[in-house]
């Protein structure tokens, strides 16, 4: 696996998301039942609706557990990515509450997790080693390799 902590912006942020977008059958984000959140993160909401498959109220979704607060997992195709929603943010760590909704992750075809982000954390972790190619430049001098456990 490869953990990144620099953040992936502007055209790099958009040539990652492509990539994940074409490589993986579905997505998730979330919103924490804390937050309130603004008009640009229900419109996001609303908007990924037909996409939808499935959605859970829990206190975890990867890379993160609560203690004591729940929130909305929504998981959706990534066939939702061609109606430019992954734009709205302007960088991987940029979902965020309350603007917008948060940890964006990837998942393959059999349901297993690709790729986990930790918004406010500033964390992203990809589990094929093969991105550690794919990460654009500006990434990789802040990636590093992890063995697989």
């Amino acid at each position: 696996m490869i953990r990144v902590t620099h953040d992936i912006r502007g055209a790099d942020y958009k040539a990652v998301v492509a990539r994940a977008c074409e490589r993986y059958t579905s997505f998730s984000l979330v919103w924490r039942d804390q937050f309130t959140f603004a008009p640009s993160a229900l419109d996001i909401q609303r908007e990924l609706q037909p996409f939808e498959i499935t959605r859970e109220h829990t206190d975890r979704w990867p890379g993160t557990e609560l203690s004591g607060h729940k929130a909305l997992v929504i998981r959706y195709s990534t066939r939702a990515c061609s109606i430019g929603i992954m734009e709205r943010a302007t960088s991987l760590f940029g979902w965020l509450a309350s603007e917008l909704p948060e940890d964006i992750a990837f998942y393959r075809a059999d349901d297993s997790c690709a790729i986990v982000t930790i918004s406010h954390e500033r964390d992203a972790i990809f589990y094929d080693d093969d991105w550690m190619q794919l990460l654009p430049t500006s990434a990789k001098p802040e990636a590093e390799e992890t063995t697989k456990t």
